[in-house]
């Protein structure tokens, strides 16, 4: 006979303790939450509208200096629209200098040998993002307000506008610009966002500022 002392024991397993949240806990959990979502939008928003701005203006940048370093080395003027149309993407835009684009001058052809000179452009059109565009304020962007700028019509078809006004100036073969050198002329256009432009607001929060340097054809930006 097995004593009782040495029998084993027959326990029964326990359960697991469980543990859950509380109604009250997770309101509480979900309150802090949008607590901490509204204090971060406000702070997060400049930023993510400043970092479209300063990558639409690191674009322009670039492009103009790729554009310039072409003109160079293919020892021909290369011209630079800015244009102006309403984006048929967006519902409700108004029309806004919205995109760019570079091109070449070339003869057409006639059966008399000779022909007009007509606008070859480099590539497609460069566009903004989506809420940014070039100010049209005077104070912001003297290459898009000044008469002595050149202007046309420019043939490109965006949802029925097959005539987009522009302004431009030109990179010549020594990496120049045309535009007028005397005392007093600045060069610059300024990239806003939309509704700054809209209400023609010339201290908005954020801008970038892209001064074209008459003599040498160098683009220097100012951000704030």
């Amino acid at each position: 006979m097995i004593s009782p002392l040495l029998a084993p024991r027959l326990t029964r397993p326990r359960r697991a303790a469980r543990s859950a949240f509380t109604l009250v806990e997770l309101l509480v959990v979900i309150a802090v939450i949008a607590l901490i979502a509204g204090l971060a939008v406000p702070a997060i928003e400049p930023m993510m509208k400043g970092s479209k701005l300063t990558t639409a203006s690191d674009n322009v940048k670039f492009n103009m200096a790729a554009w310039r370093q072409q003109a160079i080395a293919e020892n021909s003027p290369i011209e630079i629209r800015f244009l102006r149309y309403v984006d048929p993407t967006v519902p409700g835009q108004r029309e806004a200098y919205r995109g760019y684009q570079a091109g070449r001058f070339r003869q057409k052809r006639s059966d008399g040998g000779g022909g007009d000179f007509v606008f070859d452009p480099i590539g497609n059109v460069q566009k903004l993002p989506d809420g940014i565009v070039f100010s049209s304020q005077e104070l912001m962007s003297s290459l898009l307000t000044s008469e002595k700028v050149r202007e046309g019509s420019h043939e490109f078809l965006v949802e029925g506008q097959d005539q987009l006004p522009f302004k431009s100036f030109s990179f010549r073969p020594d990496g120049s610009t045309e535009l007028p050198k005397r005392a007093g002329d600045a060069w610059f256009v300024t990239i806003v966002q939309e509704r700054d432009d809209e209400t023609a607001n010339t201290n908005p929060d954020n801008f970038v500022t892209l001064q074209i340097d008459a003599f040498n054809g160098s683009v220097r930006s100012y951000t704030r």
